[in-house]
């Protein structure tokens, strides 16, 4: 071992002044995608430098020559210095490990004092090459601050690390260059591509609108892909006997349940999600995410509750498939064990508080999810299961028909499901199979009778009202439950038709059963269905294998 250092030291010991850079924001990181259940991702964590913001400095005016001004931005440009010099040591790392793996291993342990376990252990031998980027977003409180971050994001991934390499880093680069007996002077070198993904770290609670740094890296991955796709015109082969290293920016991932205030409203995080999603962004994975509801709303603001969650639940689980191949960020699978074809969210992970109400946000949820393009990976948990055995059969008839039926089958690309449950009956069992059992799933699921006209898939036209709570017994609408919705919806199953109301029943999206007036027909395409399905039921030691057996029989 002693040899090794020693050799090790003589060979690649210039690199250590790189290393101390790195040593205060380096870490190993063991992301696991869904809680326990899916394969952890291994990452090298890093934070990068932190400006040094003042709330007083948004309000100078720098063309007044004040002091502090200047101070300002004599401080930006050391920022900048140690920004890109984090960048560059980053990357000789890579290129080292692309030489030698095992000094890649022993720069981070030894240099940069990185645990990664012992010699031997799976932690030591499955270090990657994939860094986990911590934006600095503490103090940011204003639009000023704001486009700094996103400038940073820009800087890292962007042309400028081809375009403006630092002496110190080229000429290191080429030290390694040299001990890489796989390079030849006959042949172009070769270009390191180091992937890279924002993580958003918490508590975000000391940062004005969080979800306003969603839309912001949205943009900056705008921007870094319209850069390269120009740098890619005037792109020249790596010279012969060199090496390059480019990071590659993948889709990012968030957590929403981990931060305090991640939105001041529904409708906040509601509409950001909406124009992330329907911009193409792209996430590795999207955690945490509570499904849960306001107990204290106001019976006014009940509507604007309702159209929110609403158009929060249409699109996480959004039933557009969009192209991979026009998509702002992108995966390096050799690097990755995922998905080689994923949707826009790579993982999925959904909490289900134990207030939801009985017919509506879970409702909704289920209603989103049976036409789910968004996602193949999904977890579903829930804080507890309904001990009302009224309750706990409509939660299972809803999960059926979300998840299971035929409906699910034609129009859902989930093919891998991991759902936490705190217990399960045969009276569950019972309920879950009548809806897979009935020729009519949806008047099974809202115990409706058989309507003279067949169920259908129908456009919603934007602006048209719905139903959103129905007084069943007089087939008319509660005041509070009334909503009329700004975009049109195709995903609309009706049932329970009469042939000669004005009002229909309907299956919404993010809405669950509603009323509806205006009937389009709208056909699906065949869509993959789900195979595989791990069930973790916490039933205090009862054995509850004979309600199982129902399950799969």
């Amino acid at each position: 071992m002693m040899q090794t250092r020693s050799w090790n030291k003589r060979r690649w010991g210039f690199l250590a002044p790189w290393c101390a850079v790195l040593k205060p924001l380096i870490r190993y990181s063991d992301v696991h995608g869904m809680t326990d259940v899916w394969d952890a991702c291994e990452y090298l964590e890093v934070a990068l430098p932190r400006r040094e913001l003042k709330a007083r400095r948004s309000h100078l005016d720098n063309s007044s020559g004040s002091d502090e001004g200047k101070a300002s931005d004599s401080e930006e440009k050391e920022f900048l210095i140690a920004f890109q010099k984090v960048r560059e040591a980053l990357a000789l790392l890579a290129a080292v490990e692309h030489v030698d793996e095992d000094a890649w291993k022993h720069l981070l342990t030894t240099y940069c004092k990185v645990d990664m376990g012992r010699e031997g252990e799976e932690k030591y031998e499955k270090v990657p090459v994939r860094f986990l980027l911590t934006m600095d977003l503490e103090g940011i409180t204003n639009q000023k601050d704001q486009k700094k971050v996103h400038f940073d994001l820009v800087h890292f991934c962007g042309v400028h690390q081809r375009e403006h390499p630092s002496p110190e880093y080229a000429k290191a680069l080429r030290q390694i260059a040299t001990l890489d007996n796989s390079l030849t002077k006959n042949e172009p070198g070769v270009d390191i591509e180091i992937p890279v993904k924002v993580h958003f770290p918490g508590p975000l609670a000391n940062i004005a609108r969080p979800l306003k740094n969603l839309l912001d890296v949205g943009k900056a991955e705008r921007v870094i892909k319209n850069q390269w796709e120009k740098y890619a015109c005037k792109k020249q082969d790596v010279e012969p006997g060199s090496l390059r290293c480019t990071f590659v920016l993948e889709p990012m991932d968030i957590s929403f349940l981990e931060h305090d205030n991640w939105c001041s409203s529904v409708e906040e995080m509601a509409d950001t999600m909406e124009r992330l999603v329907l911009d193409n962004v792209r996430f590795s994975q999207i955690s945490s995410l509570a499904i849960t509801r306001d107990d204290e709303l106001e019976e006014d603001e009940e509507c604007r509750w309702k159209k929110a969650i609403g158009l929060l639940l249409m699109r996480i689980f959004d039933s557009t498939c969009r192209p991979a191949g026009f998509a702002n960020t992108t995966y390096r699978f050799e690097n990755t064990g995922q998905d080689p074809d994923p949707l826009q969210v790579g993982m999925l992970e959904v909490y289900c508080a134990d207030n939801l109400t009985l017919q509506g946000e879970f409702a909704a949820m289920c209603s989103a999810l049976v036409v789910n393009q968004m996602t193949r990976q999904l977890l579903l948990s829930f804080d507890e299961s309904p001990e009302d055995p009224v309750e706990s059969a409509f939660w299972w008839k809803w999960m059926a028909y979300a998840l299971f039926s035929k409906r699910a089958h034609a129009c859902s690309a989930l093919t891998s499901l991991r759902l936490l449950i705190g217990r399960m009956t045969s009276a569950d069992i019972e309920a879950l199979s009548a809806v897979l059992a009935s020729s009519h799933p949806e008047e099974e699921l809202c115990n409706r009778p058989r309507g003279k006209v067949e169920e259908k898939s129908a456009i919603l036209r934007a602006g048209a009202p719905i139903r959103s709570e129905i007084d069943d017994s007089r087939q008319t609408a509660i005041a509070s439950g009334v909503i009329t919705l700004p975009s049109p919806i195709s995903t609309v199953r009706t049932f329970s038709d009469d042939g000669k109301s004005e009002w229909v029943d309907a299956i919404i999206s993010g809405y669950g059963r509603c009323q509806e007036a205006i009937r389009t027909i709208f056909a699906f395409a065949a869509i993959p269905v789900l195979r595989q399905v791990y069930f973790r039921v916490d039933n205090n030691g009862i054995d509850w294998s004979s309600e199982l057996g129902q399950l799969l029989a």
